[in-house]
């Protein structure tokens, strides 16, 4: 697998990625959401290959000051449970920690992607009940950066 910075041409395969995960992890308005994003992007955003160069994943962030925010991380759901997830995650960890300043990374997600951030050192520091959509509740999380001294 590879994690590369996102190119207009690979726009189609994370519209479409987004569509594998509708309404389990996105709300009915997200894809003109995320279009847009894609359309302006902000931060960085890369993309997960395969060993094939087949997208297959997707995700970026966004620093301002002490805080990184991540956005729109998602994975084709024809590959959940085989680790990309976790390689996404674990890249934009490793690239938000090069920059010094950061002590903070937080992120909202759904319910069914809860579980699988927790797991990975975030902690839920807001809940909100059909924050999405009705059924899709929102929860907010950080996860504070450690730093080897």
């Amino acid at each position: 697998m590879r994690y590369r910075p996102y190119l207009p041409a690979d726009r189609a395969a994370c519209l479409d990625i987004l569509a594998s995960n509708l309404y389990r992890f996105f709300s009915p308005g997200d894809p003109d959401r995320y279009g847009d994003f894609l359309a302006r992007l902000q931060g960085f955003y890369g993309v997960v290959e395969d060993g094939h160069g087949q997208v297959i994943g997707c995700g970026g962030y966004c620093i301002g000051g002490h805080v990184a925010v991540l956005t729109w991380g998602m994975v084709h759901a024809e590959f959940h449970r085989r680790g990309i997830g976790a390689f996404l995650l674990t890249e934009r960890l490793h690239r938000i920690a090069q920059d010094p300043g950061v002590e903070t990374v937080v992120m909202n997600t759904a319910q069914p992607a809860l579980g699988f951030y927790v797991r990975m050192g975030f902690a839920v520091v807001e809940h909100t009940p059909d924050g999405y959509a009705t059924g899709l509740d929102r929860y907010d999380l950080e996860l504070t950066l450690e730093r080897s001294a």
